[in-house]
């Protein structure tokens, strides 16, 4: 056995296998440079797309807005001058009855004015001016994401009533248009544009609207009732029984626009009316735009309570039964009533004719207001209820008009007389009327002076009998009075017993007084300054009389000096 003995100084350290310590893993560092670089790249690229299709969307808006202002003012083409051919180009035919009533809005002159609601165009009007987004009637366009549907708001002035009279106000007009095949269209708006049937019910009113114009309408209702409270206290025939309510659709179909030109459609003898919701005929942007739309709803509304209080049998006497109307609208602050200094002045120089009332009577076409000689129309509805029968409202009379079955009965009826013959009644209300048409004119001009007052003093001769005569018998008392129109009083300056007048001198210096005594029948020449007088002659047995001729200085007065034996030659 043998033993291999090792010590520790003895290791074999050659031998000895070397292991190298365990690597520990390090994480590379992360290519910043290029992750930065990347998102730079694509940054960029995303806003060169961006901005692409930002031009390419401006590009088709601009394009869109381009093409719509071109279908709208070609629109304005075609209702300027009444053109439903040049119009149908730009019609949308997605719903052809409503096209149809398109077509019939332009021709009738009604696609941008609202007869039957009282608004009209100015005369002198923008309406079909072409439009554009510098135009100051423009107010919004706005285009639907896909840009196929737009829907264009801009103003439009009409003259209307409002609180202060007859003005111009603005409405907001809205129209849509949708792309077609070819070009932009104007369309009816989608079901959506309206929203859901609203119902509003008051005391004796009921109004049922669209979604779309409930914040308008909600106001509007309240404020029509007011206007149907009033008139039933002032007018208290007429049936307004909490049972007959009246009822008021503000329709969304266009076709209501035509109807509402109609008076006829008014008078159908019940109390629910289809009228136009404001969005077909304009926004109010004010208080007198409001206040425009309110009178315009507020007379349609009356008018039909009206006619059915009255029991009227439309048409009958159409004309004249709508004069009347107006004339009790008028009065309500509904309506504008077309007699003016101008009309009665036409009355005046061509007279007035009963005989030219009969065709009114006669007619059954409410049109037939408008023609030329309305004027005798409207003046005589004027001198029936302001002179002749002024303790009658219209109401009154539009019942008796409605009994009456002969245009004399009528007339008879009106003058309370029992007169049989045509020619007299005729004779006995034309006297009457024309007596009332130069009062009338009379009193304009001394109601509106066509020149200021003078800033001075007034001198008055009055003679207590009211006739000027030189026959002495028939002389009575004068008087001279001084009226002060600053403080607007009378002062009287001299009483005379006797006959007198007077002439001015020039520049104001005062008057020559001319005097006549009752007893002594002899002319005097009196020199009148600040309410005294200064006889010029002094001398018995003659008279002087002078009329006021004086040289340019008022050095000099021409006088006449008459011998007492000389005054009878």
């Amino acid at each position: 056995m043998s033993f291999d003995w090792q010590t520790e100084e003895d290791n074999d350290w050659d031998e000895q296998e070397w292991r190298d310590k365990p690597v520990t893993a390090v994480s590379p560092k992360p290519p910043w440079r290029t992750i930065l670089l990347i998102t730079i790249l694509l940054a960029v690229a995303a806003g060169f797309i961006y901005q692409q299709v930002n031009k390419r969307v401006a590009s088709a808006t601009s394009t869109a807005e381009s093409d719509i202002f071109s279908t709208h003012n070609l629109l304005s083409q075609a209702a300027a001058n009444h053109d439903a051919q040049l119009g149908k180009v730009v019609l949308s035919g997605r719903d052809l009855g409503w096209s149809r009533v398109q077509s019939n809005l332009l021709t009738e002159g009604l696609f941008y004015e609202y007869s039957g609601l009282r608004l009209m165009l100015p005369e002198d009007t923008a309406a079909f001016d072409p439009l554009s987004r510098e135009d100051e009637r423009f107010i919004e366009l706005t285009l639907d994401p896909d840009l196929r549907g737009a829907e264009l708001a801009y103003a439009r002035d009409f003259v209307a009533l409002t609180d202060d009279g007859l003005q111009t106000v603005t409405l907001q007009q809205t129209a849509v248009y949708r792309l077609g095949k070819t070009r932009w269209l104007l369309s009816p708006p989608m079901e959506s544009f309206w929203g859901e049937w609203q119902t509003l019910e008051l005391d004796n009113l009921t109004t049922i609207y669209p979604q779309r114009d409930e914040e308008l309408l909600l106001e509007l209702s309240a404020d029509l009732q007011t206007l149907l409270t009033d008139a039933c206290e002032k007018l208290p025939e007429l049936n307004c029984s909490p049972n007959d309510t009246i009822q008021i659709r503000f329709d969304t179909n266009p076709e209501s626009v035509l109807e509402t030109a109609d008076p006829a459609n008014l008078y159908d003898g019940n109390l629910r009316l289809d009228l136009p919701t404001p969005t077909l005929i304009g926004l109010p942007i004010d208080s007198d735009g409001y206040e425009a739309l309110r009178n315009a709803y507020g007379a349609k509304m009356v008018a039909a309570l009206i006619g059915q209080s009255v029991g009227y049998d439309c048409c009958d006497h159409a004309p004249l039964f709508e004069a009347i109307v107006t004339y009790q609208l008028a009065e309500l602050g509904l309506a504008t009533w077309p007699e003016t200094v101008e009309t009665q002045a036409a009355l005046a120089e061509n007279g007035v004719h009963t005989d030219k009332l009969f065709p009114y009577w006669n007619s059954d076409d409410f049109s037939f207001i408008d023609d030329e000689d309305s004027v005798q129309l409207f003046g005589f509805v004027d001198f029936l209820l302001k002179e002749f029968l002024p303790q009658q409202t219209a109401v009154t009379i539009l019942t008796q008009l409605e009994s009456a079955s002969s245009y004399q009965g009528w007339l008879g009826a009106l003058a309370d007389s029992d007169i049989n013959n045509a020619v007299g009644l005729a004779s006995l209300i034309s006297r009457e009327w024309w007596f009332y048409v130069l009062t009338q004119l009379e009193e304009t001009a001394v109601s509106n002076p066509p020149i200021p007052f003078p800033a001075q003093d007034l001198q008055l001769s009055c003679t207590s009998n009211g006739r000027l005569s030189f026959t002495p018998s028939e002389l009575s008392n004068s008087e001279i009075y001084r009226y002060q129109l600053e403080n607007d009083s009378w002062t009287e300056e001299l009483a005379y017993q006797g006959f007198g007048f007077f002439n001015p001198l020039p520049q104001d210096e005062g008057v020559i007084l001319q005097l006549l005594e009752n007893e002594a029948e002899q002319w005097q020449t009196v020199l009148w300054q600040n309410g005294v007088g200064v006889g010029i002659i002094d001398a018995e047995n003659e008279s002087s009389i002078s009329l006021g001729q004086a040289d340019p200085d008022g050095r000099f007065l021409l006088y006449y000096l008459l011998p007492s034996s000389e005054q009878d030659s």
